[in-house]
């Protein structure tokens, strides 16, 4: 069986003094409903790669 390796990004901010974090609904599938950026580790590529291709 093949590992799969996922990232995931919690990305927050402060501002006028509320935390806010980024979300999103992908696009054609909002059945999946709100997320987190993140994806799947592809074949020679670091997990910082992966982080931001994903957040890019």
């Amino acid at each position: 069986m093949k590992t799969v390796t996922k990232t995931t990004a919690y990305i927050t901010r402060n501002k006028k003094n509320k935390f806010q974090l980024l979300t999103m609904v992908e696009e054609g599938v909002e059945s999946y409903g709100i997320q987190v950026p993140g994806g799947t580790l592809e074949d020679d590529e670091t997990l910082e790669q992966c982080l931001m291709r994903e957040i890019d």
